[in-house]
């Protein structure tokens, strides 16, 4: 299952990273991908606020800057239907 990251979890990483954590152990303290954090600490940078101004955003600001969506989409469907795909053929040809 795929987790959904809320305005709240994006503090959550936010507030970590200020702490000076690293993605790595951020992913680890919110139970996600560390690309999903890699991800977000990228927006982020890429923002035109600082870490500490979209932290004292409130979480609809937050929202309309940094919509939620399942870590799972950091692959595209795509690949995951082809790694699918070719886990089944290799079971076939196994056999």
């Amino acid at each position: 299952m795929a987790n959904t990251l809320d305005p709240m979890d994006l503090k959550q990483i936010i507030t970590l990273h200020l702490d000076s954590s690293s993605n790595r152990d951020i992913a680890e303290t919110l139970g996600i991908s560390r690309n999903t954090v890699n991800n977000y600490i990228r927006l982020f940078k890429a923002s035109e606020y600082t870490f500490k101004e979209l932290l004292s955003f409130d979480i609809g600001k937050v929202e309309s800057l940094f919509h939620a969506y399942h870590s799972q989409d950091d692959h595209p469907i795509h690949l995951q239907a082809s790694f699918q795909y070719l886990a089944f053929e290799f079971v076939l040809k196994s056999c």
